[in-house]
């Protein structure tokens, strides 16, 4: 299913797919450290956020559960970073963003004597890896990134998938995926197609699992900017454009075609779900209130109610195979808690999650 993203314990902490090779890569948990310490696998250290000196930057730290060991930080950038880690707790990928639309991979051995050592030149070689097989080299390029992580389940293997758009065709670009062998220090690229599995409708159009429909993005003259719109593969239908904010959507479609959710940007840190039905005759009706109606299910249940929070938003998606339930995974500061919907009955159940801290407690 197209732009899906539910991982174990119903834990995800960005919008957005990560999935790694079928064949010899796990999909990496993401997250962010602002959220929320992130427990490593074999819960052996955590990375936390922590208050820099300057309020305009971010500090992230790593913190070993074993007594003795020395805390190690991370620099301090004026954003916060994604971690990957290895399935060993060995190893931590790091994709940090240096600039609008722009990241670099990082990479970091840990040690079990508690010295944690990056290697140096990483990302530099990963994009060189992907210079050699690819049209364009990085320097063509802009907005430049990794778009995927995955760790291989015995943590020798790392792929990763990064992309940039041309920086002299408007729509055109590259993805490539790059894999690392941590045993060996080698790198191996290939070329990946422009209709790549999960993409945003900036990148390459999306198409729904039924291939009645895709979502492509246009230039708004007005905006300076892209809006998304809806476009259908049967002649004779227009194209139904989006609302825009200012930020790209992120789309979540129903097996049957006929379901849109949107997890739409407003401001940062801040996200909400938007409902569309779509119509056979081409017609996309925005259902009213949803995001209303999934944090009131949400505050029947929760301690801390949306008015009491911040930093809300829906960080998991996930349609049933007969499209009929759609469960959410919502959370604020404060607040995590799984909300489904019924679509024939049109009704909410929600029940809360436990934190984070409390899940630690637990184990």
């Amino acid at each position: 299913m197209h732009s899906f993203r539910f991982i174990p314990a119903l834990l995800l902490f960005a919008c957005g797919p990560c999935r790694g090779e079928e064949e010899q890569a796990e999909t990496a948990c993401e997250k962010s450290a602002e959220e929320a310490p992130l427990l490593s696998p074999k819960k052996s250290f955590s990375i936390v956020r922590v208050e820099p000196d300057n309020p305009e930057s971010t500090a992230e730290k790593l913190v070993f559960a074993k007594k003795g060991l020395k805390e190690v930080a991370f620099e301090v950038t004026g954003w916060p970073g994604f971690y990957y880690i290895s399935p060993d707790d060995r190893w931590i990928v790091l994709v940090q963003s240096v600039g609008s639309g722009q990241n670099e991979p990082l990479l970091f051995r840990v040690e079990e004597n508690g010295r944690v050592s990056q290697i140096a030149g990483f990302g530099e070689s990963v994009w060189l890896a992907s210079d050699a097989i690819s049209q364009l080299s990085k320097k063509d390029l802009y907005h430049t990134g990794v778009h995927e992580v995955g760790w291989s389940a015995d943590a020798k293997t790392l792929t990763l998938k990064i992309g940039g758009a041309d920086s002299k065709v408007e729509g055109k670009g590259i993805k490539t995926q790059v894999s690392y062998n941590v045993a060996t220090n080698s790198f191996q690229a290939k070329p990946l197609p422009g209709e790549d599995e999960d993409k945003l409708p900036e990148e390459a159009p999306l198409d729904s699992p039924g291939k009645s429909f895709s979502i492509e993005s246009r230039f708004n003259k007005d905006l300076d900017g892209t809006t998304e719109c809806v476009v259908f593969s049967a002649k004779g239908f227009k194209e139904v454009p989006f609302e825009s904010y200012g930020y790209r959507g992120l789309y979540y479609i129903s097996p049957d075609d006929r379901w849109i959710l949107r997890c739409q940007k407003v401001y940062a840190g801040c996200s909400e779900a938007m409902l569309y039905r779509v119509e056979e005759d081409g017609r996309i009706s925005q259902v009213k209130n949803f995001e209303d109606q999934v944090w009131a299910a949400s505050d029947a249940v929760s301690q801390l109610k949306k008015k009491e929070t911040y930093h809300t938003g829906v960080h998991e998606v996930k349609w049933s195979p007969d499209s009929k339930t759609l469960t959410l995974g919502i959370r604020g500061d404060g607040v995590r808690t799984l909300v489904t919907y019924d679509i024939p009955k049109k009704s909410f159940q929600a029940k809360p999650l436990p934190d984070d801290e409390e899940e630690e407690d637990k184990n």
